[in-house]
This record gives C-alpha cells, structure tokens and sequence, in this order.
C-alpha cells in the first residue's frame, strides 16, 4: 500500500512538472508571437527603453562608486587630520614635562647652593 502511494505520489508530481513545463513553454512561444507581431518602431521604442534602463543603471552604479570613494577619501583625510592633532599633543605634552624636569632639576640645584 505504502509503495503503490510513493508511485502515485511520484507520478503526480511528475505530471504536473510536465505542465508547469509545457505552460513555461507557451507563455514564451506567445511572448515570442506578440514580439514578432509588434510593429517595427514598436521594436526599436522597446530597444531603445531598454539601452535606456541599461545605460541609466551603469551611470548610476558609476556615480554611486564615486559617492563611496569620495566618503572613503574624506574618511581617511579625516583620521589623518585627527592623527596629526593627537601627534601635536602628545609632542606638547612631551615639551611641558620635559620643561617640568628641568625646572624640578634647577629647583633642586638651588636648594642645594642654599
């Protein structure tokens, strides 16, 4: 019984594969005679949307690239512009307790002479 299920499970998809198949088939063969039956400037307006679509997607992927290196590039202006400050300080600070040391070293010195 379970066996004789399986095979008609089996066949009926098969079956409608086969449809789904010659339907797929049909809606092309009728795309294929409504294009073939489309005047010809009908043909050349389609080909002309669709050079249309193709070229407008290119030059917008185009701008979109130039959008993101652009932000790349100012991000990266930016971290260096940020780095360059953090250099600055850091050198500054670096000034301040060696100026600091020397003080602390001549305070020392005077005490001593005293």
């Amino acid at each position: 019984m379970q066996f004789l299920f399986t095979t008609l499970l089996e066949q009926a998809y098969s079956d409608q594969s086969e449809a789904t198949d010659i339907q797929s088939q049909e809606f092309s063969s009728q795309l294929q005679i409504q294009q073939n039956s489309l005047s010809y400037s009908s043909q050349k307006s389609m080909e002309k949307n669709r050079y249309l679509i193709i070229t407008t997607s290119q030059e917008i992927a185009e701008k979109i690239d130039k959008d993101q290196q652009s932000i790349t590039l100012n991000s990266i202006n930016s971290i260096n512009s940020v780095n360059k400050q953090i250099y600055y300080v850091l050198n500054q600070q670096r000034r301040m307790k060696y100026q600091r040391s020397l003080l602390i070293s001549k305070q020392k010195g005077r005490q001593i002479e005293l």
